[in-house]
């Protein structure tokens, strides 16, 4: 029998924190692809959604009303599982439940409760403990860059302006430029790297194993990491092993540290707990509609979280909706709701789109959520 697919995604905060205020984790992208079109090739398109309510109404809007209905036998699967896991979770029969620790990962059959070990218990499902299911942190999202791009050669849609001179290097993997992109001369491209639709290139370094969005604008240097649509970073800087979420503005010369001075691996504070990433490369991630003023510094390991407004050097993770300049005289203060909404605004408007109700919802429920988190940062500071 086939079970359809439901996707179930944690309260905030969860591991793919903070880039999971403002979007469902499933829209977060893994490498080069979403976890939703990875999702959607091993387990067939989702006929349910099982997620906090602030995604609700933009959730109905895009998949209808009745997603939200689990009156049926399905194949529930949390939303952070990694994709090199897929097959460990399509083996579980029905009457199953797998858990990592207290974490629900996935179940097959029909759920009458919550997802709680002792409700799934309750229910009649058989509890299967595994590890090393779950996505740990945003790193690993970045590092699923590293499974490339498949092709060879350069691939163009339509529409594509190219300037002279350019380079495009293939040594390490292909390059995908897709329709109405415009690069200026003087750029150098290394592949495996995607460029999205309308998206310009600024005279610009774009090293192996990236990830450019559609309608962004990119100048300066960028190596080995994922920007989503909409973000604007025009003009020099350097952006390595990070994470640039959507709607996101990087002033003038801002950058991203990526290695350590005594080249060891990047320690993280993750979800209350120091985290050894393993890595000796890693970057930044900064979640939707952050603006870092002009030559912002952002050292490894560093968090930034939606709505948050940056100045200078930043050596420490930074909270929701804040104005942070503790290293420029600024201190640090809550950044006003009614402000964050109406540059959300402007930045879209500039982009030839509105702002929906959906989504001002979605941002007036995640100020609030979040609202604990900026307070005992604000205290503490």
């Amino acid at each position: 029998m086939t079970f359809p697919l439901g996707i179930y995604e944690e309260e905030y905060p969860n591991s793919l924190h903070p880039l999971s205020l403002l979007s469902p984790i499933f829209d977060l992208r893994f490498g080069f692809r979403t976890i939703l079109s990875r999702l959607r090739d091993f387990f067939g398109d989702p006929r349910y959604f099982l997620v906090p309510e602030r995604f609700k109404p933009l959730i109905e809007k895009r998949f209808g009303k009745d997603v939200f209905k689990l009156e049926e036998r399905i194949l529930l699967i949390n939303s952070s599982l990694r994709p090199s896991k897929y097959n460990v979770v399509a083996e579980i029969k029905e009457g199953q439940a797998v858990f990592q620790g207290e974490s629900f990962v996935a179940c097959r059959g029909k759920i009458r409760g919550d997802l709680s070990r002792r409700s799934m218990k309750d229910q009649g499902f058989e509890i299967l403990e595994e590890r090393d299911l779950l996505i740990e942190g945003p790193w690993e999202l970045v590092e699923g860059l590293r499974e490339g791009l498949r092709g060879t050669g350069v691939v163009y849609g339509r529409n594509v302006k190219i300037e002279e001179p350019v380079y495009l290097d293939l040594t390490e993997g292909p390059i995908l430029i897709a329709d109405e992109v415009r690069i200026e001369a003087f750029t150098r491209i290394s592949g495996p790297a995607y460029i999205g639709r309308r998206s310009a290139i600024h005279s610009a370094r774009i090293n192996p194993y990236t990830f450019i969005g559609d309608v962004c604008r990119v100048g300066g240097e960028v190596e080995f990491s994922i920007i989503e649509p909409y973000v604007n970073k025009a003009h020099f800087g350097y952006i390595g092993h990070s994470y640039i979420s959507s709607f996101t503005n990087l002033g003038a010369g801002t950058t991203t540290s990526d290695l350590k001075n005594t080249y060891g691996t990047v320690r993280v504070k993750h979800l209350g707990r120091r985290v050894d990433t393993g890595l000796v490369k890693l970057g930044s991630f900064i979640s939707h509609h952050v603006k870092t003023s002009i030559n912002s510094s952002i050292y490894s390991g560093r968090k930034i979280g939606a709505m948050s407004h940056v100045h200078g050097l930043v050596n420490e993770d930074v909270p929701p909706f804040m104005i942070y300049g503790k290293n420029v005289g600024l201190g640090v203060k809550e950044l006003l709701l009614e402000s964050a909404i109406k540059t959300a605004e402007r930045m879209k408007r500039r982009r030839g789109l509105e702002l929906s109700r959906e989504e001002e919802h979605l941002i007036r429920i995640s100020f609030e959520i979040s609202k604990a988190e900026r307070n005992s940062y604000i205290e503490s500071s």
